[in-house]
């Protein structure tokens, strides 16, 4: 495979593929959380911390492609 600073391009793509995979989880799975917690937290504060806690589980994830 090709290198390109220390970065393999096999690795990028199943790295890619396993962040997709994961944000389609994260953010499909708390529709069904949002409907049992949904009367008692505000939507606005739900939207918040289901786009945090996305952000918490991807970012280390993504960071290494990111450079």
């Amino acid at each position: 495979m090709i290198e390109q600073s220390g970065i393999k391009i096999r690795d990028l793509r199943f790295g890619g593929y396993m962040v997709l995979i994961l944000s389609s989880l994260l953010y499909g799975g708390t529709v069904v959380a949002a409907r049992g917690i949904s009367g008692d937290i505000p939507p606005v504060a739900l939207s918040l911390f289901r786009g945090v806690f996305g952000l918490l589980v991807l970012f280390p994830l993504a960071r290494r492609s990111l450079r």
